[in-house]
């Protein structure tokens, strides 16, 4: 894996000394089914824990960033052409970046299971507007940092540097103003 300076742009802040969450306590079924260790993450998660949009309403705001969370959320893998085509179409906002977090749960784990989608997105978007993220701490439960980046990088192919460093780390650092890396 080679190194790669990082902005997380996607974090979970969990309060569970003052706070109330349902789902936690709760347990629901299909939360349970479909990722039976999903509760291993409930535990306080604030940020001194973590280290290193419709159309009308985008066009009506052209001064504001519209972040696109989790890869626009293709729920339905079957219908890759369908995620596509609603990619392109917002795509076409110049206020809006998309925010590639929590692929594993989307996708899958494996190089294979997410490539076409990340390639794809950032081929619609461009680096400028994509923005890695690790959906922490979820994603800890089905890979670890290094699997994540090294799978990710892969994904990228022959992007330039400077195309992987936006997708990274310079994008969020943009969006969010950021200071610069170190």
């Amino acid at each position: 894996m080679s190194e790669v300076d990082i902005v997380d742009a996607h974090h979970h802040f969990i309060n569970l000394s003052d706070l109330e969450y349902p789902w936690i306590d709760s347990h629901p079924p299909a939360l349970t089914a479909l990722l039976p260790n999903y509760y291993d993450a409930a535990r306080p998660y604030l940020p001194r824990d973590y280290r290193p949009a419709t159309h009308e309403l985008i066009a009506a705001f052209p001064d504001t960033t519209f972040v696109l969370e989790a890869a626009g959320w293709p729920v339905e893998l079957t219908a890759f052409s369908r995620w596509e085509e609603r990619l392109t179409a917002v795509s076409q906002f110049s206020n809006v970046v998309l925010k590639l977090q929590g692929i594993a749960l989307i996708f899958g784990t494996s190089l294979g299971a997410v490539g076409k989608w990340v390639r794809t997105a950032l081929s619609i978007f461009g680096a400028r507007r994509c923005m890695f993220a690790s959906h922490y701490p979820i994603d800890h439960l089905l890979w670890d940092s290094r699997t994540m980046v090294s799978t990710v990088q892969a994904a990228l192919g022959d992007v330039s540097a400077t195309e992987q460093a936006l997708f990274f780390g310079d994008t969020a650092r943009w969006v969010y103003r950021l200071p610069a890396g170190s």
